[in-house]
């Protein structure tokens, strides 16, 4: 027979993040913390009140609809969100915009915003991106794989496609620190697509040598007690600084 067992009763209470709301920047205290970008260079920004939610893809990434427009079908982008620190979300928001397009580099189309509970403040959100259905090469290459789909010509040109946009963010002063197959996305037209420029939370394994080395220095040279006094913190992140990218 079918065994049944009796689950305890859960109560959840949803509590306001109050203090989230107060960490938002509006468009324009955001672009004032890049002045070199020019006004015509940041997106248009949207209400999320008027996006669809379609699918969640990950805690900070989901698929949304934008309004319909006349006989159009919605149109699906992806949506990267604020879920907790907003200032990790700016940081890849400025840094791509900093950077001239390119093909093999994920570009914000529109800036989410949210009228906030307390003093009708509108904060950025979120920014929406381009979806790609075809997905990540994390999905792509063991699926071609099984299937025996896999060409060496597409392989060689998903690999030109992550070395232009490297040397495209290089060129431009910048770094990429989580170079992995989850983080290049398909394009419609079969081209690679670089995405994620957060430049944090990345295992040494992904990272750069020049860059793990120097986060290294950073965290043993900042410690958590205070042993290294902050002269000394600032002129090991200086040195490694210079070392390494000097």
């Amino acid at each position: 027979g079918v065994q049944t067992c009796a689950l305890p009763i859960c109560h959840i209470a949803l509590l306001r993040n109050t203090q989230l709301e107060h960490a938002l920047l509006t468009p324009a205290a955001l672009a004032a913390l890049a002045p070199e970008i020019p006004a015509a260079g940041w997106p248009e920004a949207l209400d999320i009140t008027s996006l669809t939610l379609v699918r969640q893809l990950h805690d900070s990434v989901c698929v949304v609809t934008l309004p319909p427009s006349g006989t159009e079908a919605p149109r699906e982008l992806v949506m990267k969100a604020v879920t907790g620190d907003p200032k990790h979300m700016y940081h890849e928001l400025i840094s791509l915009l900093h950077l001239p397009e390119h093909r093999n580099v994920i570009r914000p189309l529109y800036l989410a915003t949210k009228k906030c509970g307390f003093g009708g403040k509108v904060g950025v959100v979120g920014m929406l991106l381009p979806l790609h259905r075809a997905g990540s090469l994390r999905d792509v290459l063991p699926a071609r794989s099984a299937t025996r789909t896999l060409k060496w010509s597409n392989q060689m040109r998903w690999a030109k496609g992550v070395t232009s946009a490297l040397l495209h963010v290089v060129d431009q002063g910048g770094y990429y620190s989580d170079l992995r197959v989850d983080n290049v996305v398909l394009a419609e037209d079969g081209e690679a697509v670089l995405v994620d420029f957060e430049q944090r939370g990345v295992w040494a394994g992904f990272s750069a040598p020049e860059v793990a080395c120097v986060e290294n220095l950073a965290i043993v040279a900042m410690s958590a007690k205070g042993e290294v006094p902050e002269v000394d913190r600032k002129s090991t992140r200086l040195n490694s600084s210079h070392q390494y990218y000097l």
